[in-house]
């Protein structure tokens, strides 16, 4: 994996470079994440086209530098991105909010999007079952302002190692299956990013912003209804924090997409279990690649 940067006008933006050949995918990360949730499956994927990891405004080593960290800032920098770097067209993998930001790319800008692939994407609240309270009070004192700026700051005296930990219990439903490597680089990212109020002020963008889009559910919807790329919807059974009931409602809306639960994983398969998660991806890829060609 290399690490790049290019400047698209309005800021630096800051790339791993897993390498490869052949039609492009992009990788994108969530809230609060980085190009480092990926190097899981990164050069796996890159054995059969060229893969790159973005770091959305903010976030990982791309500086806010001025811009706005919300969902419609880091939507028009991927659509840029993929002009820019990646020759116009691009199969798109997000994870959490980087699979709401492929939604809403795929489409906005139908001609950029290629495929798309959903890994627990961030997504309205669904019909039934009652959100995580402790999950549902976090982004309630991330919304309040004040509140979430207070919260920010008492982060600041929590040290990297324990951040980290915490995001992990959160996010994986066995952290103890995270590989070590991984765990390693978001230590090394989290020290990086530990004490930037640029940093903290982008992750309150971010969140505010997504869940003001979030709660208009039938706009979210609507969107949905636009996408005409090929997609694949995936989901951990056990994400604490995108109910698994929320997908399947959205398969519902769009049953011709794929659609797949992982067993026993959480919010973050293609960390947690890279193996199951390159067992239904790459098959897919494949799948598409040969549905196109034809």
């Amino acid at each position: 994996m290399k690490r790049n940067t290019v400047n698209l006008g309005s800021g630096p933006v800051h790339y791993a470079d897993f390498g490869g050949q052949g039609d492009p995918l992009l990788l994108v990360h969530g809230l609060g994440g980085a190009h480092v949730n990926w190097i899981s499956v990164g050069a796996r994927l890159a054995r059969r086209q060229r893969v790159l990891a973005i770091d959305l405004i903010g976030s990982g080593f791309t500086p806010r530098a001025g811009r706005s960290a919300s969902l419609e800032s880091n939507r028009a920098l991927i659509d840029l991105f993929i002009t820019r770097v990646m020759g116009g067209t691009a199969t798109v993998a997000g994870n959490s909010m980087g699979g709401l930001l492929t939604i809403l790319e795929a489409a906005a800008s139908p001609g950029h999007v290629r495929a798309a692939i959903l890994v627990d994407p961030a997504l309205p609240r669904p019909r039934t079952g009652a959100p995580n309270p402790l999950v549902a009070a976090l982004f309630l004192s991330f919304l309040t302002p004040g509140i979430g700026e207070m919260a920010m700051t008492s982060r600041r005296g929590v040290p990297p190692e324990r951040l980290v930990e915490r995001t992990l219990a959160l996010v994986a439903k066995d952290p103890g299956r995270v590989a070590e490597e991984v765990l390693e680089a978001h230590l090394e990212m989290a020290r990086h990013r530990h004490g930037s109020w640029d940093a903290d002020r982008a992750f309150l963008q971010a969140s505010r912003s997504l869940l003001a889009t979030l709660a208009l559910k039938k706009r979210f919807y609507e969107k949905v209804r636009k996408i005409t790329c090929p997609t694949l919807l995936l989901h951990g059974a056990d994400d604490q924090l995108v109910p698994v009931e929320a997908a399947r409602e959205l398969a519902a809306v769009r049953p011709d997409w794929g659609f797949h639960v992982f067993d026993n994983l959480g919010h973050v398969p293609q960390m947690e279990d890279p193996e199951a998660f390159l067992a239904v991806v790459e098959p897919w890829l494949e799948s598409v690649k040969a549905g196109q060609a034809a």
